[in-house]
């Protein structure tokens, strides 16, 4: 019995792999455990190696032979997920296609009513269920009985019960870290090029926990996890440092969604990295209320470079209508303490929550125009739109409001407005100010605060994404052809504009900005 476990092929697109595939290693290290052949093929790279195709990854699957194939699937990348399992399906109608995550156990019954290639999602957690799949298409057993599936039997859709989490990590085999080709990935931790840190080479990513107790209102991961929380023990975590340690890797990603929610445990863990004398840097994400003097000097300590802190907005009442349960006095203290502690800082900053209004957008962009020049603060000049994940209580919002008349996560869906806020066209945002009047708003406020550091990555952004998206032969339906030319114009102008952004009365500088922006997406979209 062989299991491939694969992400999705993004043929043509953009060539990048940020970091390795840690839940397939997770999975796949409970299958090994179990006497099972497995392998990863992380198409993500493959394409970032050398530019992988579809044919190329079937030569691969008919070289291997596998039973079954496990394939990730992300809001972002599900129609890639899609195709891929129909190319394989296609070419191998015998293998059985499960996929895992988060975003499918959000849509689980959708993806099995609209999508044929697929025979599994598995919800959840993913290890457990994954080797009771294996175990039942081995002996060719009905799936009845494998908790946390929703599958396909004969024409019928069938829900099983969900499965309990695994409460003692610990009982977990490791991750399967050497089916992966570590020494491949460029992400790096600190935020900075390997070349500001030439004593970090190699960079891995690495996750201790599982879950977050919070409960914001668009966060995806209380679909996946129910607002559980649970961690390995500090000398595991350590155990599994050394391993990378040892292969000359000295530059870690940690995935945990709040690494230091536990402070005994960090402390244990900081005990353990001072006894072993590692010199590592990393990078992770922590809540603000977890942060104060004393924790951001044991992260300082021990190797951390760059905190993601979860701020996303300036205004209380926004804040509150997220269900964030925090404040900005609490999210500049943390800031102040890490930037303190010369720990570089990076946040999200989202608008268009439901119920957001025009004055909380201006009081945002205060708030992080201070954050961005006080404590040089990275993305706090971004602002981006809310984005609907599915199972969310932002969907059910959306949903009760009207948004999602007649969707279906798994349609054709390419919104090409999205572009304007330099977010991804296949991401579905909520639009409580429509995006065209929220772009307009935001560049004459940011002008009239004088917060012009915002316009430029806003504008960087959205002509990149639009350079990246196009470069995509598929992309030729939605009305792209010839427009490299004209688009060199385009962001000639961009520059003169910038340069000269003080030269003009507010209101013109504002509506020739969106003028700009409008006129990318006619020379590139002329249907728009």
């Amino acid at each position: 019995m062989k299991t491939l476990l694969c992400t999705p092929i993004k043929e043509g697109a953009i060539r990048s792999a940020n970091t390795s595939p840690v839940g397939l290693a997770f999975v796949a290290g409970m299958l090994e455990k179990e006497g099972y052949e497995v392998k990863i093929i992380d198409n993500y790279l493959e394409n970032y190696l050398s530019n992988q195709t579809y044919e190329t990854f079937l030569k691969q699957v008919k070289k291997y032979d596998p039973d079954i194939i496990g394939i990730s699937c992300s809001d972002k990348d599900r129609f890639w997920t899609f195709k891929t399992a129909d190319i394989i399906k296609r070419e191998f109608p015998h293998i059985k296609i499960e996929l895992g995550g988060g975003f499918s156990t959000g849509c689980h019954k959708q993806i099995l009513e609209d999508i044929p290639s697929i025979d599994i999602v598995a919800r959840g957690e993913g290890e457990l269920t994954f080797l009771d799949i294996v175990k039942h298409v081995e002996k060719n057993k009905n799936l009845e009985n494998v908790k946390g599936i929703t599958y396909r039997h004969g024409e019928n859709i069938k829900i099983n019960e969900d499965r309990p989490f695994i409460q003692n990590l610990d009982e977990l085999p490791w991750p399967a870290f050497h089916l992966l080709k570590i020494k491949k990935y460029s992400f790096y931790p600190t935020g900075t090029s390997p070349s500001d840190k030439t004593d970090v080479k190699h960079t891995t990513g690495l996750m201790f926990s599982k879950g977050c107790p919070f409960n914001c209102m668009f966060c995806a991961n209380k679909v996946l996890w129910k607002r559980t929380y649970r961690i390995i023990s500090p000398e595991n975590a350590i155990l599994q440092i050394k391993y990378f340690v040892d292969k000359d890797v000295k530059g870690f990603a940690f995935f945990d969604d709040n690494f230091v929610l536990n402070k005994k445990w960090l402390k244990k863990f900081a005990h353990e990295i001072r006894k072993e004398k590692f010199d590592i840097q990393f990078g992770c994400s922590i809540r603000v209320t977890s942060i104060d003097l004393e924790t951001a000097e044991i992260l300082r300590e021990i190797g951390c470079r760059l905190v993601f802190l979860g701020i996303e907005n300036g205004s209380l009442h926004v804040l509150k209508l997220m269900n964030k349960n925090i404040t900005p006095q609490q999210m500049e203290k943390a800031v102040e303490v890490l930037h303190r502690n010369e720990i570089a800082i990076s946040t999200g900053y989202i608008v268009n929550t439901p119920g957001e209004t025009l004055e909380d957008i201006t009081l945002s962009l205060k708030f992080f125009k201070r954050l961005y020049k006080k404590y040089s603060v990275r993305n706090a000049n971004i602002p981006g739109c809310i984005e609907i994940y599915p199972g969310t209580d932002l969907e059910r919002i959306a949903l009760r409001n009207g948004f999602l008349n007649n969707f279906r996560w798994t349609q054709n869906y390419f919104e090409k407005r999205n572009l304007l806020m330099g977010t991804s066209p296949y991401t579905l945002l909520y639009e409580n100010i429509s995006i065209e009047y929220l772009m307009k708003y935001l560049i004459k406020e940011c002008l009239r605060l004088e917060f012009y550091d915002a316009l430029r990555p806003v504008l960087n952004n959205f002509i990149s994404l639009i350079t990246s998206y196009l470069q995509h032969p598929s992309y030729r339906e939605y009305g792209y052809d010839n427009f490299t030319d004209k688009l060199n114009r385009e962001i000639l102008f961009t520059s003169w504009l910038l340069e000269g952004i003080k030269s003009e009365p507010l209101e013109k500088k504002a509506k020739h900005i969106y003028s700009l922006l409008n006129e990318i997406l006619k020379l590139t979209f002329p249907k728009f």
